[in-house]
């Protein structure tokens, strides 16, 4: 089963987070006593924006956006066209933002929050809302098989499940490094030596997945002293449907 989890497609580092969550937090809590300690709420990090810096993150991309029917089937609400070259930083607060104003239908991450240190250290914090993720399984096309593994074992989970999680990551020509230091789900951690386990194999499949998308390659991906610096290409159209 943990197996079929790291074959969750993902993108974006809140994504990431999600994927770590699925993979090594198969454990059982009690919801109603996140409650009343006030962990059904994801860990604030200090990171406060607006919808400007969601729309300056776009500006600095120059991606075109283009709406596609509500209406759609989960595997067309969302598609990828084009390419460009893309060399620009990005603020962690323009990032927080941008995954926070993400409207496509299946963005399965709210209240995000992305803090990045001086020595590069990332940390992450979000709710996780579970009924979104069945379609996002579908729209990235992941095999029935697998989505329904995945779906079944994700029962134990609230509606909204706050998730954290602290990493080092960057790319160099498409190679992917990921240092996962710290998961939470609804503030109970999960074990070091469960993270180590399984933390190479979630590296290989997040850095094929990410590489799947047409039109994206990563010559350099670092983080540092606040900023993500990008240089590589991307999509130059993202066609999505609505919430």
């Amino acid at each position: 089963m943990i197996k079929k989890l790291l074959k969750i497609l993902t993108f974006g580092i809140l994504g990431m987070i999600v994927a770590i969550t699925l993979v090594l937090g198969y454990f059982g809590f009690v919801p109603g006593v996140s409650v009343l300690f006030g962990s059904n709420k994801p860990r604030d990090l200090g990171i406060n924006f607006t919808v400007q810096d969601s729309e300056a993150a776009r500006q600095k991309m120059g991606v075109t956006f283009e709406e596609l029917p509500a209406t759609a089937v989960p595997e067309e609400t969302l598609k990828f066209s084009g390419q460009k070259v893309i060399q620009q930083s990005f603020s962690d607060t323009e990032l927080s933002a941008l995954i926070a104003h993400d409207p496509w239908k299946y963005n399965y991450v709210a209240n995000p929050q992305l803090k990045i240190h001086g020595d590069g250290t990332i940390e992450c914090s979000g709710l996780f809302i579970k009924d979104r993720f069945p379609g996002y399984l579908q729209a990235h096309r992941v095999s029935d098989q697998t989505s329904k593994a995945i779906v079944d074992n994700m029962g134990f989970l609230p509606s909204r499940t706050p998730v954290y999680c602290q990493l080092t990551a960057s790319w160099t020509e498409n190679k992917l490094t990921v240092d996962v230091r710290e998961v939470q789900v609804a503030r109970l951690g999960i074990p070091d030596d469960q993270i180590n386990k399984f933390e190479s194999q979630l590296e290989a499949d997040l850095q094929r997945t990410v590489l799947s998308v047409p039109g994206l390659t990563i010559k350099s991906l670092t983080f540092t002293n606040g900023q993500m610096t990008y240089d590589g290409t991307f999509p130059e159209k993202i066609s999505w449907a609505t919430k």
